[in-house]
């Protein structure tokens, strides 16, 4: 959802509701009220992209939710994600926060990372 809805304030900042007559670029004045068509309820609309910080276990899962039970396994689990969460945070954080293109870090039951840009 946040990939659509950059991808929406980026082209709405792209495109100016203009029509060209006679060779003259001229502005529309677009409609806001509900009779107004989905285009331009789009297109009046006013945000700016968001940033998102992602970061979630791999599968295979060291441990399903239906494992939450095993205390050690479960504090094991959340140890890794926190420690490699902090480690993401600090050292990465402003690239993998980019607006202009979103991304998700995966985390292996091992430790290892892996970044996902694709969705």
């Amino acid at each position: 959802m946040a990939y659509l809805y950059n991808e929406l304030a980026a082209l709405r900042a792209a495109a100016t509701a203009a029509a060209v007559l006679g060779g003259v670029t001229v502005p529309i004045q677009m409609p806001t009220d509900a009779s107004a068509s989905l285009e331009h309820r789009a297109m009046a609309r006013d945000h700016t992209p968001v940033s998102v910080f992602a970061i979630c276990p791999q599968q295979p899962l060291s441990i399903d939710t239906s494992e939450f039970w095993k205390a050690q396994e479960a504090g094991d689990a959340y140890q890794l994600m926190y420690k490699v969460t902090k480690t993401e945070l600090e050292e990465r954080f402003e690239e993998l926060s980019d607006p202009k293109w979103l991304m998700m870090t995966l985390v292996a039951p091992q430790g290892g990372r892996t970044v996902v840009d694709e969705f």
